[in-house]
């Protein structure tokens, strides 16, 4: 990666970028109507395949003899049935399950056919081009500029300077190829890699802080010649210089790897990665047997079984500035796994762009010999069909083959990485980017983290402690120095896959990064490297390494512990006794998806953020997130819950219709209405695999006696891709707006759910009359002739009148009413008044009825006069 401590400016604007591109669309139409000698109307153009930021390129500056070296990505056959096998492949329901294939048995049933091969072949050297080779599904070829602008039909521009070239449009290729050839990788050389390995950069006597971002800094007093946290055995030969002088202080070695991540337990029981497979280094540098050699014998290592690659024609690229990535990869995976071989698959560094690492990549996978590969590099410039196409397919023969891809989610945290032409090199981004490399569902991303290691008076790390999102500054004399943070975020390209599914998994159809994490920090550890810093070919033990890289390659080599225990195992093994896993994702998500580290060995990472460069990035939590996945693992319990571990894969968020249920209003009284039966449907998208468990389904909240479940068709298990329904009625105990919450709670990952439920209860209208008259002169002690007053409902619920009182003794009366219900829909009932004068002149009262109609009581307002 480009130094954190290093400024980098914008990026150049996308929109000019975009008009350019338009402009140069219209100067395409003087290019020949032939492509390859094929008719303008019997070719296609392969989509995605230009960049769309070529602002900083203008046309015409490039030469037409200017060579390439292209990659004709060879589209795969049978795609429905590959994509089918790779879900069988880990379903443990299907015969299929974990039956890996060879790279043979790969190409008879989903690679180029061979006539189709050779049809593309002639076709390319008839315009001129050579084809070099051919790794994996894709052809190496060489060419120039010209000939690529009139075969292709397309326009190239390029920079001022002559280091740049793009292609403007989508190349076009004849029509009858357009099921042959996918992708082709070449036609411009912005697509750039940076190895996501990073060292302490160079600052003065003492530190005043080191921090991570949102937690407390840690004040720290660095010290010239601090031990080392290993055993220091004397050592000598050529080109060995073992030195301990380390300003920062203590940094990781194996052994304390070995405490803090518990992996002791797994060596003493011999589980050391010897199970006869090895794991692959992805690099475009060479490196230094001798630094290896150092940090082998510096930490009582065994010897590594090392074996290069040279893939590029045997191509030796020498050392290179990326040296440094190899050695931590070679050395670090060793460290995991020192009784696994290593197999490092060198590509030319010289080639343009990241062709050297895609080589490299290839030949890893059509070899097969290895069951787990790393690549520690951060890709960016890349358009839409390198991710898809030219990376893409190799990570699915990968996963068919049983071959598991561990890739660094990246150093720059949300912000990430974007080419920038000025530069002509990948530099800060300044909005939401992840490694797209590492993206693809078939790898599994590594993220970091950071932590203060608790160590004793010798230097030797005395045991885990919590571990934060790494997001690591240094602060000297008043200045901050960003050192790195962890990658991660939602891929723009890939949608989720069916195994990304638990608690904290965000609902966003994206493929979301990183997956697992592991210690990344510069100095919350470091680690310590056998280096070779003047690239000479020397040694020297070196302090403080760190970056997401360190953790795909030891996932890698952990990769290899889990191979062997699961060769131990046979076919109870979770990989079937193969020693070959494929793509971990499914597996490692089922294991996140408990959330219970005593019994999965995954710790959670619950604090900390990865905003960086100013972009706000994502925050630790509870589960899965996209700083550190779903953490870092406890190895002793981890490898053994992979491989032996017997668990149920609960489902993802379930959804609800409708997300609020209203009933309609309801009659409150002594008897009341009840509603219709109202349905609440719950939903389980999720994959085959996916079901959901239920525990409980209740009404809860404010009105909880108001609605009623009156039945539901939810069996404890609610099966994939179908649904169910909870019916409920609502009859309010009391007037007014009436609310409840239905809470569905069980193993899935938004449990619960709370459905929130809303009705409204009114009162009953009891219609009623005379409401006030007069008995006129009444003879004192004599009693007046009735009158009569109806009370009628007119409503659906009956009416209960619980009391009539008069308020003077001389105005009287009898009813039916109280004590008899009135019935509903016209239901009457009557009172009789009578008036019997006690005094002379005129005399007035007021009967009240209380009932549980509106209003709760009705008055009838009489009169009369006594003589």
């Amino acid at each position: 990666m480009n130094p954190a401590w290093r400024s980098e400016p914008r990026n150049p604007n996308v929109l000019r970028g975009l008009k350019l591109v338009a402009a140069m669309a219209l100067a395409s139409l003087i290019f020949p109507a032939l492509c390859g000698g094929v008719a303008h109307a019997q070719v296609i153009r392969l989509p995605n395949s230009h960049p769309l930021d070529v602002s900083a390129l203008k046309p015409n500056l490039v030469s037409s003899n200017r060579p390439l070296n292209l990659r004709i990505a060879l589209a795969l056959r049978n795609r429905a049935q590959m994509e089918k096998l790779l879900r069988e492949q880990q379903d443990p329901a299907s015969p299929q399950y974990h039956r890996w294939l060879t790279p043979e048995q790969f190409a008879a049933q989903f690679g180029p056919a061979p006539a189709d091969v050779q049809a593309v072949e002639r076709w390319l050297s008839h315009a001129g081009f050579r084809v070099t080779g051919q790794i994996a599904s894709m052809l190496q070829v060489q060419g120039t500029i010209g000939q690529a602008a009139s075969l292709f039909a397309v326009q190239f521009a390029g920079s001022s300077d002559g280091r740049l070239y793009a292609n403007l449009q989508d190349p076009a290729i004849p029509s009858q190829f357009a099921s042959v050839i996918s992708a082709i990788d070449g036609l411009n050389n912005l697509v750039h890699a940076n190895h996501s390995a990073t060292q302490m950069p160079p600052i003065g006597a003492s530190l005043d802080v080191l921090s991570f971002r949102g937690e407390s800094s840690v004040p720290m007093t660095l010290a010239e010649n601090v031990p080392s946290a290993e055993p220091r055995p004397e050592r000598s030969g050529p080109g060995v210089l073992p030195s301990y002088e380390n300003q920062f202080g203590v940094a990781f070695g194996p052994s304390d790897f070995y405490t803090f991540y518990d992996e002791n337990s797994l060596l003493n029981y011999g589980i050391d990665g010897s199970g006869g497979g090895c794991f692959a280094v992805v690099e475009d540098s060479d490196f230094s047997d001798a630094a290896v050699s150092a940090f082998n014998s510096t930490f009582s290592l065994p010897a590594v079984s090392l074996t290069r690659i040279f893939v590029d024609s045997g191509t030796n690229p020498g050392y290179t500035s990326d040296e440094v990535e190899a050695l931590i990869d070679v050395e670090w995976g060793h460290a995991v796994a020192p009784g696994a071989a290593v197999r490092a698959y060198i590509g030319d560094g010289s080639l343009l762009g990241a062709q050297a690492l895609v080589d490299a990549l290839a030949q890893a996978v059509q070899d097969n010999t290895c069951t787990s590969i790393d690549l520690s590099f951060y890709f960016c410039g890349g358009q839409r069909s390198f991710y898809t196409e030219i990376l893409g397919k190799l990570y699915q023969q990968a996963a068919l083959q049983g071959q598991s891809v561990f890739v660094s989610s990246g150093d720059e945290g949300a912000a990430g990485l974007v080419f920038n032409a000025k530069q002509n090199a990948c530099v800060t981004a300044t909005s939401r980017h992840v490694n797209e490399a590492a993206a693809d569902p078939y790898v599994t991303a590594v993220g970091g983290t950071q932590f203060v290691p608790n160590y004793n008076g010798a230097g030797q790390d005395q045991g885990s402690v919590p571990e934060n999102t790494w997001n690591e500054t240094v602060t000297q004399g008043g200045t901050t120095t960003h050192l790195g943070a962890s990658g991660g975020g939602a891929s723009p390209i890939f949608v989720k896959p069916a195994f990304q599914a638990g608690p904290g998994v965000p609902n966003d159809n994206k493929r979301d990064v990183p997956d697992v994490a592991l210690a990344a920090g510069l100095l919350q550890p470091g680690y310590f490297l056998g280096d070779d810093p003047n690239q000479n070919g020397g040694a020297l033990l070196d302090c403080c390494f760190g970056g997401t890289s360190v953790g795909a390659a030891i996932w890698a080599g952990i990769a290899q512990l889990i191979g062997q225990l699961d060769l131990q195992r046979g076919s109870a093994g979770a990989c079937g006794g193969t020693g070959r896993c494929g793509s971990m994702n499914p597996r490692i998500y089922l294991l996140g998806d408990q959330m219970d580290t005593a019994a999965t060995g995954i710790r959670d990472v619950t604090s900390g953020n990865n905003s960086f460069n100013g972009v706000t990035g994502f925050s630790a939590h509870p589960g899965y997130d996209q700083t550190t996945g779903w953490g870092t693992p406890d190895l002793s319990v981890f490898v053994n819950a992979f491989v032996n571990g017997s668990f149920v894969l609960h489902a993802g968020n379930l959804s609800v219709a409708p997300k609020q249920r209203h009933f309609p209003p309801q009659l409150f009284s002594s008897v009341g209405s009840t509603s219709p039966q109202q349905a609440i449907a719950i939903i389980n998208r999720n994959p085959v695999n996916l079901p959901a468990t239920f525990s409980s389904i209740s009404v809860t909240g404010t009105n909880p006696g108001d609605f009623q479940k009156v039945g539901d068709t939810c069996a404890p298990v609610l099966a994939a891709k179908s649904r169910c329904s909870v019916e409920l009625v609502f009859k309010p105990t009391g007037l007014g707006l009436r609310s409840a919450t239905l809470t569905v709670s069980g193993a899935f990952a938004n449990s619960p759910l709370e459905i929130p439920l809303v009705g409204s209860a009114v009162a009953p209208i009891l219609h009623y009359g005379p409401k006030s008259f007069c008995f006129g002169k009444v003879a004192l002690g004599t009693t007046s002739p009735g009158r009569t007053v109806t009370l009628t409902n007119t409503t659906k619920v009956p009416i209960d009148v619980g009391s009539i009182v008069s308020s003077s003794n001389d105005f009287t009366e009898t009813d039916d009413c109280v004590g008899t219900p009135i019935a509903p829909q016209g239901g009457q009932c009557t009172m009789t008044v009578t008036f019997k004068p006690s005094v002379q002149g005129p005399e007035s009262a007021t009967f009240t009825i209380t009932d549980d109609a509106r209003g709760g009581t009705q008055l009838i307002h009489v009169c009369g006069r006594g003589y």
